[in-house]
């Protein structure tokens, strides 16, 4: 194959064009255009003769190749890309940051109309007709979906992911009393409303992580309370319990329990107890928040089973007499709820 001043390189980035395939025999002479030419940009059929029949020596084609350097294919080759550095800037004026200017001034009409509705007097009136109307439609909403999510999806439709992320983006700047003037300025300021939806969304998941953490601790310590309750098992100490960070001993920092340290005697079958401890709220929220997390369940399975179980007591008239009272008066709220 007889490749007329073409580097490896060069051979490489043109083998990269989607051309047709061609078998190369021993006879065949391969002839190669510059492939960065502005007349010929990327096209590689022009440029593949085929001996048997050679090309003649004054050939435009084969005159060019001789006559072409490697600064030929430099300078062709950032020609080329000047070219479609410029195709890109036009595209990104035209569509892009047109585009974004009206996406921001149409979320800015619908943050103003949105704002408009739940300050009117007539809010539930047009919210009912504007959730019929979805209805009409196919698009779901309840009756808690905030003001502003109804008048996206109204004006969005059916495209759920778009009316939920304009949804969430303007109900942050509705939380935040940013003005429909400002609006634009906001979401550029902060990042773009991907930005703004998954810096949301992260703060939203902690939030939930957080609550979860607190929920699961309290549960925790409801449990131990009545299996306090429950339990056959029990004996008087006399001994000193430990106090743990007196100064801050207050109501809100007063223990649940006292944690008791023991060692095993093997010799006679006892649990020999070393120190008492009230350790205060906070190191016990810590402890029991550790015990939460080993029992490795969500919070709907703790919570029902915590029902049950405090069900159970109730039966077996192990709850103290006021506790026993409050739990009558749920179990007849969940009743009366589940008619």
């Amino acid at each position: 194959m007889n490749v007329l001043n073409a580097t490896a390189e060069d051979l490489v980035e043109t083998s990269l064009i989607n051309t047709p395939s061609i078998k190369v025999t021993d006879k065949t002479n391969v002839v190669i255009d510059n492939p960065f030419s502005t007349s010929n940009v990327f096209c590689l059929g022009s440029t593949v003769t085929y001996a048997d029949k050679p090309a003649a020596a004054n050939d435009p084609v084969t005159v060019k190749a001789k006559n072409s350097t490697q600064s030929d294919f430099v300078e062709d080759a950032l020609k080329a890309c000047d070219e479609l550095a410029s195709k890109n800037s036009k595209y990104h004026n035209d569509y892009v940051v047109r585009g974004t200017q009206a996406l921001y001034e149409l979320l800015s009409s619908i943050y103003k109309l949105a704002v408009y509705i739940e300050q009117s007097h007539v809010k539930n009136l047009i919210i009912k007709k504007m959730r019929k109307l979805l209805k009409e439609r196919g698009i779901k909403s309840q009756k808690n979906t905030p003001v502003m999510t109804v008048v996206v999806k109204y004006v969005v439709g059916a495209d759920r992911k778009t009316a939920a992320n304009y949804s969430r983006v303007l109900q942050v700047a509705m939380e935040e009393n940013v003005g429909d003037e400002d609006l634009a300025a906001y979401i550029s300021r902060r990042g773009g409303i991907s930005r703004i939806r998954d810096t949301e969304m992260k703060q939203h998941a902690k939030k939930i992580s957080a609550d979860d953490d607190k929920e699961r601790t309290e549960l925790v310590r409801e449990f131990l309370t009545l299996q306090g309750w429950d339990t056959n098992h029990s004996f008087k100490y006399d001994g000193k319990i430990l106090i743990h960070n007196p100064e801050n001993e207050s109501k809100s920092e007063t223990a649940s329990f006292c944690l008791f340290v023991t060692t095993y005697d093997r010799s006679s079958d006892t649990y020999k107890i070393v120190t008492a401890n009230d350790l205060g709220k906070t190191m016990e929220d810590s402890l029991l928040h550790m015990m939460s997390r080993c029992a490795n369940l969500n919070l709907d399975v703790i919570r029902k089973n915590l029902s049950h179980y405090k069900k159970k007591l109730h039966t077996e008239g192990k709850l103290p007499p006021i506790y026993d009272k409050l739990l009558a008066k749920e179990i007849e709220t969940e009743a009366v709820d589940a008619e």
